[in-house]
Order: structure tokens, then sequence, then C-alpha cells
């Protein structure tokens, strides 16, 4: 049986219980349960312990669901929520998933047989989704970057290449060479040959690096040093 941590922030100790009890008689999963009255509570919580599931009441003393919301979204925190309200108001709904709430249920939906568990199901569909959706993104942004470098190498290795048969051809051709042309011509080649060969060393250097997702941006690769150098 999956355990998750559920944190209800709800100020009617009533409710409280309702929820607490629908939660422990899940059939499907085992929850540890955690309580705050206020939102304010809520937060204060969440500096402290991080919690699979938030199950939050839109109308809290004080700071309210949305506004929870917003500020949850400073924290960075990565609960699935589920936002709670009295009625079914569309319009707080609409606003509660734009905040950031993943999933929204009226009080009276909840009297049904299993509905909580069945959002719960609905909010862990979502964020696998959106995991698999970013692994995909992550995996087409490192693709980019490997034909960016592909590209480079090309560039930095046909360079030297051209050089190279160049002089071979001049060196082979049948017009006669002066002693400090052949030595030219050979210390060409040979520049050209350690401008492979560098190439070469920090492509054995070439690291691929576990992704990181945060606001910045994922990081793709790290190079000691630029290919094209």
């Amino acid at each position: 049986m999956t355990k998750y941590s559920v944190l209800i922030i709800e100020d009617e100790p009533t409710f409280q219980r309702f929820l607490e009890f629908q939660l422990r008689n899940s059939e499907r999963f085992k929850f540890t349960v955690s309580f705050a009255s206020s939102a304010e509570v809520g937060i204060t919580l969440l500096n402290d312990h991080q919690y699979d599931f938030i199950l939050l009441d839109y109308y809290l003393p004080g700071m309210n669901g949305e506004m929870f919301l917003k500020q949850l979204n400073k924290e960075h925190i990565q609960s699935g929520i589920i936002c709670i309200s009295e009625n079914k108001d569309y319009k707080i709904a609409v606003d509660l998933l734009k905040a950031g709430a993943d999933d929204y249920i009226s009080k009276s939906d909840l009297l049904s047989p299993y509905m909580l568990e069945k959002t719960i199901v609905s909010v862990l569909q979502k964020k696998e989704y959106r995991s698999k959706n970013s692994e995909l993104t992550i995996s087409a942004q490192r693709l980019d970057a490997i034909q960016t470098i592909i590209h480079t190498i090309d560039h930095e290795l046909n360079n030297p290449l051209a050089i190279i048969k160049l002089c071979s051809d001049i060196i082979h051709s049948s017009h006669p060479l002066r002693a400090e042309d052949y030595r030219d011509l050979t210390q060409r080649i040979l520049s050209s040959i350690d401008r492979i060969s560098e190439v070469i060393h920090k492509l054995n250097r070439f690291e691929v690096e576990t992704t990181n997702t945060d606001v910045s941006g994922p990081r793709i690769f790290a190079l000691p040093q630029s290919v094209a150098q």
C-alpha cells in the first residue's frame, strides 16, 4: 500500500475529522495526516516539512485559499494541492486552478463515497503526466544541444583537415619547392594535427550532466572548455 503524507488546512475541527476519517479509510493508500487551522500555520508547517498533498479550504480566516496558493508559488512547494470550498463556485474554481491548485472539489461532493480518493488519484495522474512531459522537453533540449555540438565539431575538424589536404597536395605536386616553403607547409600540417588532437582531447573530457530543473531552466551539458575555442 502506497504511503502519502497530507496536510489538511481547515479551520473547522469537525470537517478536519471528516477529511481525516476519509483518508484513513482509504483502501488504496495509507495516509499520515497533519492539520493547520489557518493558511499562516500551514505555511509555517511547510517550511519544516514536505507533504505529498495539501487539502486546502478556500474560506479561511485571514489569508484565504487563493492568497495561500500565491504565497506557496513563491516558496516553490511541489505538493499536490486539492482546494475545497463550501459551494460549487466555478469562478473561484478557475481562479484557484490559475493560482496553482491541482484540483477543486466542493464539500458537498466529498459526501460521495471515495470522491476524495478519486480526486487524489486524479492529481497523481496529472503530476505523472507533467513529469513525463517535462522529461520529453528535456530530451528535446538535449538533442538540440548535441546537434549544435556536432556541427561545431564538424567545423573544428574540417578546417585543419582541409589545411592538411592542401599542404599535402602542394608537397606532392610537380612544382618544385624551396626549403623554406617545404618547412612552412610541414609546420602547417603539424599545427593542424595538433589542433585535431586538441579537439579530440576536449571531447574525451566532455560530460553529460544530470539535468537540473530550476527557475533558471535546465542545465543540459557541462563542457570544461568550449570545443570551439
